[in-house]
């Protein structure tokens, strides 16, 4: 069984395991208060970084965070172009530091990647996240509605 097949089925499991206790009458409904009061999401009125609102500071490290994400899709094209596969981080010359607040986190298997920055700082969980498409996405969560 390929990695991508294992993974999306722990995704699954753990997300099955996570969502059962608050299933069973057919309706679809948020997270218990608890959980978002929690630290695991943001309640309302929470003033996140990375919005409109967003202070020269922050919008700094969320630019850092896009050049971070950029300059290693490039270098990571110019490795499979020389390689002909991915290669680790660790490999990969000349890139910016992670802005201050911010985890990375990157995977690869030589056929593709995964990155992810997210910013600890944000009560909103701001992230973003690229692979060897290059596409950049950002967002920051939104509550999860669980469906039963």
């Amino acid at each position: 069984m390929s990695k991508h097949v294992t993974l999306v089925h722990v995704a699954t499991v753990v997300a099955f395991l996570l969502a059962s206790p608050l299933v069973g009458d057919g309706q679809i409904r948020p997270l218990p208060p608890a959980i978002r009061q929690g630290g695991i999401l943001p309640t309302s009125g929470v003033a996140c970084l990375h919005d409109s609102g967003s202070s020269p500071a922050n919008q700094a490290r969320r630019a850092d965070a896009q050049a971070l994400a950029r300059a290693i899709n490039a270098a990571e094209s110019r490795a499979v172009t020389a390689n002909r596969r991915y290669v680790p981080l660790d490999q990969l010359p000349n890139l910016p530091s992670v802005p201050g607040g911010f985890e990375l986190r990157f995977y690869t298997d030589g056929a593709g990647y995964v990155v992810s920055l997210k910013d600890s700082r944000d009560p909103c969980r701001y992230g973003l996240f690229t692979d060897q498409h290059e596409r950049l996405y950002e967002m920051s969560p939104q509550v999860p509605q669980i469906a039963s």
